[in-house]
């Protein structure tokens, strides 16, 4: 997550479980990707179904990826001691990956009663 979070820094979370837990935007999610700890920064969010839908990316990360309530460990609140703050600019080509996302999300996963 360079350069908001660095190799060897420490970081603060707040666990989802906590009362006061709310996600906004350019907040810093923690959660699991293929058995490792990952911290991305929210970039938009989508209520559809009755279900939260969270885009993340890295700060640095061309890709995007998508995470639902249940996905999400924590919120990152301070990286080595200070808060966290939202990015002076993200690039502008988030929307356009986040449409072809959610295209190829409904498209390929239809939601099941289940869930």
């Amino acid at each position: 997550m360079l350069p908001a979070i660095e190799p060897g820094d420490v970081v603060s979370i707040q666990p989802r479980n906590a009362d006061d837990f709310r996600i906004q935007r350019y907040d810093i999610l923690l959660f699991e990707r293929d058995a490792c700890l990952v911290c991305h920064r929210v970039i938009a969010t989508l209520s559809f179904l009755g279900k939260r839908f969270y885009f993340e990316k890295g700060d640095n990360n061309p890709l995007m990826g998508m995470l639902r309530d249940r996905d999400i460990l924590g919120k990152v609140l301070s990286v080595n001691g200070k808060a966290v703050q939202a990015p002076h600019q993200i690039r502008p080509r988030w929307k356009s990956l986040l449409w072809h996302s959610l295209r190829d999300y409904f498209y390929h996963h239809r939601p099941s009663k289940r869930e």
